[in-house]
């Protein structure tokens, strides 16, 4: 896991999405004791700036760019629109996306055909 998915699950998802909006595409280094007037404990409050400080204290994490941080949301709801029965041609329609790009992400994902569809598709 990644400094900065670890930051995401202490902060959560909304307030990363301010962080990856004010900071992405930058290193953000985390002070040990975070002051009450600096820019990053404005954005989260003193309690969650302790909290990151308290696990990255000294550290500095690389903040994905905006597009960085959305297509990896993008790829995680395709992987999982394609686990709950979503085919391949589906998932090309609505992401508007190419097959070769699809098939990409389900294969970085880990994703692998439910064995069903594959006998079913020998059969066919």
């Amino acid at each position: 896991m990644s400094a900065a998915e670890e930051l995401e699950e202490i902060v959560g998802p909304v307030m990363m999405r301010e962080i990856v909006g004010r900071y992405g595409g930058r290193e953000l280094y985390i002070k040990p004791e975070p002051l009450p007037d600096e820019p990053l404990t404005v954005l989260l409050g003193l309690g969650l700036a302790e909290k990151v400080a308290l696990r990255f204290s000294g550290e500095s994490i690389e903040i994905p760019m905006d597009t960085t941080h959305r297509r990896v949301g993008r790829n995680q709801m395709i992987c999982a629109e394609y686990l709950k029965g979503s085919s391949h041609k589906a998932l090309v329609k609505k992401w508007g996306l190419c097959a070769r790009q699809i098939r990409y992400i389900l294969a970085d994902g880990g994703v692998t055909k439910p064995r069903a569809e594959l006998k079913t598709r020998k059969s066919a």
